[in-house]
This record gives C-alpha cells, sequence and structure tokens, in this order.
C-alpha cells in the first residue's frame, strides 16, 4: 500500500541570498511585514494581540525600580526596563519573537538595552562551521519605505555575546569603541531559524475577516442598498426634468447623494394613471451566509494566540456587559497560566542580559513578571 504526503503550501519560505550575505525570512523577504498587516487588518487578531500583549506584560517587574532608572533609548526617548517590557511583549504577538540592542563599554560591560525592530534583522549568512555570528538590520526589505533598495544602508551587528574578551576582540576589530555597533539578541519562541508569526495559522481567516468587512462596507457604499428607483413618466421639456431631479436631490440631502434613482418611460393603460412609481431596492448582502462565516473565521484567529477567552477581549476593549465575577476569574486564571512560558522567557533574558551590565540596577538581579490581576471595575491589581 502506497502512501502519498499530503502537500501543505510551505508557511514560510527561508532563502539564502548571497548578494546580500543574509538568510530571507519569507520567500520575498517580507514575511514579518506580511503577518503584521494580517493582524492590524484583522478585527479579532488586532484585538487578540492588544489582550495578549496585557497579560504578558502583567503587572511588571517584581522588583520595584526608582524613578528614572532608564536602560536604553529610541526615537521617543529614554527607555525604562518597564518601557522595554512593553516592546518585547508585542514583538511576540506580532512575531513569536523580538530582537534587543546592546552597546557596551571599553571594560566589557553592557550600558544599553534597547529594542531591535525584529521585523527589519536577518541573520548574516553562516560560516564553515554553520555558526551565524552577524545579524544584518535593514528597515526596506519588504520595500515600504522606497522602491530602491541600499545594500550600503545595511547595519551589521554582531550576534549576542557577552564574553568580555569576545566583546573587546570585537571592539578593536571595529576600530574602537566609536566605531564599534555592539550586538544584537534575536530571541524565538519557536525552536527556528525564523518563527512562525502567531497569526501564521490563520492567516487565511484574518484576511477572510477583512475582506468580509471590506466587502459589506462596499455594498453599504457603493452597492444597492437603501437605494431608491423613482420612474415618472418621459419628460418632454428638459427645463421640467431638470426642476424635478433637483427636487429629488433635495429630498436625498447632502449625506446621501445617489440613493434616489430616476428613470423615464412611457406609461400605458391603468399605468398612465400612476403618473410616478417609487420602488426600493433590496439589500444584496448575505447576512445569514456571514453570520455563519463569521464565528468560527474569529474562533480559528482567537485559538492562534494561546487560545484567549473571549471576555477577555472585551474587557481590553472596554466592551464587557454581564460576565459574572466567577467565570471572569476563571478566563482570567486560565489565560495567566497561558501566557506563563512567555513570561518566563523574558525573565529568563533578561536575567542573563543584566548579569552583564554595568550598574547593579536590580540588586536581587530578580525578573520575575507579575501575573496580570483585572477586576470588575476596569483597575489592574498586582499580583
Amino acid at each position: 500500500m502506497k502512501s502519498a504526503l499530503v502537500e501543505l503550501k510551505e508557511r514560510n519560505t527561508i532563502r539564502v541570498e548571497k548578494r546580500y550575505e543574509i538568510h530571507t525570512n519569507g520567500h520575498d523577504n517580507a514575511y514579518p511585514t506580511r503577518m503584521e498587516r494580517l493582524i492590524n487588518a484583522s478585527t479579532t487578531a488586532k484585538s487578540c494581540a492588544k489582550a495578549m500583549a496585557k497579560f504578558i506584560i502583567g503587572a511588571g517587574f517584581s522588583f520595584a525600580f526608582p524613578e528614572e532608572t532608564y536602560i536604553g533609548k529610541n526615537q521617543d526617548g529614554a527607555m525604562t526596563p518597564a518601557d522595554v517590557l512593553k516592546d518585547i511583549a508585542y514583538s511576540i504577538v506580532y512575531h513569536n519573537a523580538f530582537a534587543l540592542h546592546f552597546n557596551y563599554n571599553l571594560l566589557g560591560q553592557i550600558t544599553s538595552v534597547t529594542p531591535m525592530p525584529y521585523k527589519y534583522c536577518r541573520y548574516g549568512l553562516a560560516d564553515s562551521s554553520g555558526y551565524k555570528g552577524k545579524i544584518v538590520v535593514y528597515d526596506n526589505w519588504d520595500y515600504s519605505k522606497s522602491k530602491v533598495f541600499r545594500k550600503d544602508e545595511f547595519e551589521v551587528f554582531d550576534i549576542f555575546n557577552p564574553t568580555k574578551e569576545v566583546v573587546l576582540y570585537q571592539i578593536e576589530s571595529a576600530g574602537g569603541i566609536q566605531e564599534y555597533n555592539g550586538q544584537v539578541l534575536i530571541v524565538k519562541l519557536e525552536n527556528s531559524t525564523y518563527p512562525l508569526s502567531l497569526i501564521d495559522p490563520a492567516q487565511d481567516d484574518a484576511d477572510t475577516e477583512y475582506k468580509l468587512s471590506l466587502y459589506k462596507n462596499r455594498t453599504a457604499s457603493k452597492g444597492f442598498v437603501g437605494k431608491k428607483i423613482v420612474t415618472t413618466e418621459e419628460f418632454e421639456d428638459e427645463e421640467d426634468r431638470k426642476l424635478f431631479q433637483k427636487d429629488l436631490k433635495n429630498i436625498q440631502g447632502f449625506d446621501s447623494p445617489g440613493d434616489i434613482i430616476h428613470l423615464e418611460t412611457k406609461f400605458s393603460g391603468d399605468d398612465k394613471k400612476k403618473q410616478i412609481e417609487v420602488a426600493q431596492l433590496d439589500s444584496d448582502i448575505k447576512t445569514d451566509l456571514f453570520n455563519n462565516w463569521e464565528s468560527p473565521v474569529s474562533n480559528n484567529i482567537r485559538r492562534c494566540f494561546n487560545s484567549i477567552p473571549p471576555v477577555l477581549i472585551d474587557f481590553v476593549e472596554g466592551k464587557l456587559g454581564n460576565t459574572s465575577g466567577e467565570s471572569f476569574k476563571m478566563a482570567q486564571a486560565f489565560y495567566n497560566s497561558q501566557t506563563a512560558e512567555e513570561r518566563s522567557v523574558i525573565s529568563r533574558v533578561f536575567k542573563k542580559i543584566f548579569a552583564h551590565y554595568f550598574l547593579p540596577i536590580n540588586t536581587n538581579n530578580d525578573w520575575n513578571i507579575k501575573q496580570l490581576n483585572l477586576i470588575a471595575d476596569g483597575t489592574t491589581t498586582n499580583q
């Protein structure tokens, strides 16, 4: 008996691109951007991402940092540990990975920790031993910034290795501390070169949800929904026709132009007594069909985000209705357990990083993240 391999579409193709000395992320090297846009275009996926990020962030780090404890700096200014945690959480829900950039001093100590947009990062080509020692960062892999691809704008960083001797060697090889770009760490929550986005298994569902919304909008604004056909006897005088059509426009108002369609015909027999006839066009939106689609599509998307309970999405979106307190607590406890791994990964990474930091900002090196405890009045308490 012969068996056949079930052919499934490969979700994310990785190619060796020798021209740019990188491993591509996707067949077109734009997989992260494509997944990001899918999430943002889907109402359910966007809400799930927001809610999941909130639970990953939790109630913040267990250690209470003094005010103005800054560990990095981005385009918006200095960043606290809480700021970096927030960036990491959103990178995880969109890309299932995050990236951090580190600067060092001449003692081989880390002096800054700043989020690096994961979607800009690509692994450099491996050496003869299979080791990928470089991260290439560029903000135009997807041609969204410019249609011109400029290799001279690539930024190349050493991959994270805080060993003092390694750091000092890299600084010397770069031509000094002023020329040294620092290191980049990519943390993946999936064991692959580039992890699949959380939305990946339901990317068709996310796209369907977006297109259903788009179809409804176009039908409502450009279709026959709510249109009326006014049929009159043919006008013999052009001025009378223009005056009549002007009156129709005045009836429609400025907010609903085109809601009335005027037709002229020759009435005959008993029809001639009507003088004017008005007909309503029925909606062509298949409401029942859409309702049957929307529920399973939404459920498929939710499962991708660690099976987040709908009640938690409603809470984060400010739409919580008459849900009982007990069921809400159960949903919260369930999802805290569902996001425990993500919090644990972040905590371990921070503990490793700050063992090499130039200042003892966390005296106990305790980087545990407290669970989120939402209560019915919309506030958050520490746990």
